[in-house]
């Protein structure tokens, strides 16, 4: 479970909180999407719950334990063993095979041969399982995008973070992506964050919050 007590965000260069007191609580296993405006605050709040950035004021918990009281051994710990990420840009290796680049996270826990086939099918299951070996520079950017999502889940994450994954992908891949995190959530019971504009893609998930003016508007 992830709990937010009263998130409070300001930037240095901004004269408006980005975030005002936000309360939410997002159960085990749930599949949540964070609607609004450009400007609402919602890729904020999803990185401060991602433990990638930090509130002004306020606490995240996972599991009644507040982000704030890890030192930055067990938060590293917690991020490498817990954690998947998607952002909107997908900071792949250039130097690297789609194989590798999906695989990369799994060095630091030795994991890596135990899950090559995982690595394998999950490029499979994006639509990119003729393209292993390919380097970054020989991919489109959604081929690019689709790489990074199967880098994400490539340690069965507890929960998932995931700031607009279907941004660069056109129709047919934004479904296919979907049905993928949809299988993580209901077969693994993998919890998922998502951001995303796309009012259709939100729909597929269990709940939709919707912020508005750094506050939360409306919940669903």
């Amino acid at each position: 479970m992830i709990e937010v007590r009263k998130v409070y965000k300001r930037f240095e260069t901004t004269e408006s909180p980005v975030l005002q007191d936000i309360d939410a609580t997002i159960q085990k296993g749930e599949f949540v999407a964070l609607l609004g405006k450009s400007g609402s605050g919602k890729s904020t709040l999803m990185y401060i719950m991602s433990t990638l950035d930090t509130p002004t004021s306020g606490q995240v918990l996972f599991n009644k334990i507040p982000v704030q009281s890890m030192n930055l051994p067990s938060l590293h710990q917690f991020r490498n063993t817990h954690i998947g990420f998607v952002f909107q840009f997908h900071y792949l290796l250039p130097e690297l095979s789609s194989l590798e680049n999906v695989l990369m996270p799994t060095r630091k826990t030795k994991q890596e041969r135990t899950r090559k086939e995982l690595a394998i099918n999950l490029l499979k299951e994006v639509g990119l399982g003729e393209k292993l070996h390919r380097l970054p520079r020989q991919l489109s950017g959604g081929e690019q995008q689709r790489v990074a999502i199967a880098r994400a889940l490539i340690m069965e994450p507890t929960y998932l973070f995931a700031d607009e994954p279907t941004g660069n992908l056109d129709t047919a891949n934004g479904d296919i992506v979907m049905n993928l995190l949809n299988r993580f959530n209901k077969e693994n019971g993998t919890t998922i964050v998502m951001v995303t504009h796309d009012p259709d893609f939100a729909r597929l998930a269990g709940r939709q919050i919707y912020l508005t003016d750094g506050k939360v508007s409306q919940s669903t």
